[in-house]
């Protein structure tokens, strides 16, 4: 490394400058086309390091990711810290992109394993953006943006550390960019309603709950469908406001109708798995919910399976608090793929709900139909509750009533309704 005049002295690395003027002379001299690579990492609840075990541990934990990525056996040219846990590294390969590919897995994996237990209050994870430099024009202010745009792909997916920038991303980054701004003036704006879709018991065609659920409108009052925002949501971190905006709601709207003398039903309420970044959040959640003086049985907390089989103690522990504030816990989606029996009966959950893709599988398969209806038994053996989800046709009620499930929600009976409308169909006296 050459020239070099400027040091962080947090990390020992080269400050951006320096960095930009050391890759640029070593691609603009000894460039292969399919030889180099930049990458650029940034970890995932760093700030809460900061926040719980302060910031010499911190910049211990910096300091450490910098020991893995730059290793210069590793063919690392140069290695920066823009800002924060924010790092750029130009690498030079030997052509083979899934091996480079296989060993920053690797070294992702270690790393936050390593450190999810020397610091068990936070939940970290790595991501990073990679971009194979496999042509260069003098243009690499533009190829670290690319490795930026896809570490930002990256991030909200803890079943992934690395993502390779591909040409459609930066198309979709524009796309994310316009739904971020909406959703943006829509909380300022209170331009997000809740819809409420019931639970009904098939057997007595009572009401026993509804799902709360959101949609977004944009200044020109056009409705956004979750499957359009929540994704981009989960992506930037910013689910978290849209999930606590929900939360604000359904706890109120509870309050409502009590006060009021109407039927009260439970309400259940989606977590993203990005809330269980926060040490905190069972005793967050709980906060919020006293200030509505409303009885803990009318609240239900929706987890995907996922969250469950997730590698960390901080989510279960989460999770096992929640339900000893009183709160039900939902594992939602269930039959994704995850759950195993042998670790279901350990697992801090009140209720199995079942994707509608198993229902809809179970129609047309003896082998899917029979596992259904025995998963249904088994857990009910076990104290489960049980509900399932999607239902749409009299055929797949009739299939879910012979599995001996009473509990179920889908467009067969309502679909998502406002509020007001919803009060005005089933809770009003």
């Amino acid at each position: 490394m050459k020239n070099i005049e400027k040091f962080d002295t947090v990390t020992g690395l080269p400050y951006y400058d320096s960095f930009i003027g050391i890759a640029r002379e070593e691609l603009s001299n000894n460039f292969v086309p399919g030889h180099y690579v930049l990458i650029a990492t940034d970890i995932s609840n760093f700030k809460y390091i900061n926040h719980i075990y302060g910031y010499s541990k911190a910049n211990e934990l910096l300091r450490d990711l910098i020991a893995l990525i730059s290793n210069s056996d590793d063919g690392n040219v140069s290695t920066c810290r823009t800002h924060s846990d924010h790092i750029i590294s130009l690498f030079k390969y030997n052509g083979d992109k899934t091996v480079f590919c296989n060993r920053v897995d690797r070294y992702s994996r270690d790393f936050v394993k390593e450190n999810n237990r020397k610091y068990p209050s936070v939940m970290l994870h790595l991501n990073n953006g990679i971009f194979f430099v496999d042509e260069y024009n003098d243009d690499l202010i533009y190829c670290i943006d690319k490795a930026n745009v896809a570490r930002r792909r990256a991030k909200g997916n803890y079943c992934v550390s690395s993502v390779i920038f591909s040409d459609d991303m930066m198309d979709k980054e524009e796309e994310d960019a316009k739904i971020l701004a909406v959703f943006d003036t829509a909380i300022k704006n209170g331009n997000i309603k809740t819809f409420y879709q019931p639970k009904i018991n098939i057997r007595t065609h009572e009401i026993n709950g509804a799902e709360v659920l959101s949609r977004i409108y944009d200044s020109n009052g056009r409705m956004l469908y979750p499957d359009t925002y929540i994704p981009v949501l989960e992506n930037s971190g910013k689910v978290v406001e849209l999930d606590r905006y929900v939360m604000r709601e359904a706890f109120a709207a509870v309050r409502k109708w009590i006060d009021m003398g109407w039927k009260v039903v439970p309400v259940s309420i989606n977590l993203s798995r990005m809330h269980f970044y926060e040490s905190d959040v069972a005793d967050n959640i709980y906060n919020e919910f006293r200030r509505y003086n409303i009885p803990v049985e009318y609240v239900e907390l929706e987890l995907t399976e996922s969250l469950f089989f997730a590698d960390s103690d901080i989510i279960i522990r989460e999770i096992s608090k929640l339900r000893n504030y009183g709160f039900k816990v939902s594992m939602d989606d269930f039959g994704v793929g995850y759950s195993t029996l042998n670790t279901l009966g350990t697992l801090p959950v009140d209720i199995i709900k079942f994707d509608k893709g198993f229902i809809s599988n179970s129609m047309n398969n003896e082998a899917v139909y029979q596992i259904l209806q025995s998963l249904i038994h088994v857990f009910r053996q076990i104290n489960y509750d049980v509900i399932c989800e999607g239902i749409e046709t009299k055929e797949q009620e009739k299939l879910i009533f012979e599995c001996g499930c009473d509990n179920v929600q889908g467009f067969l009976y309502d679909k998502p309704l406002e509020r007001d409308i919803f009060e005005d169909k089933y809770l009003k006296k």
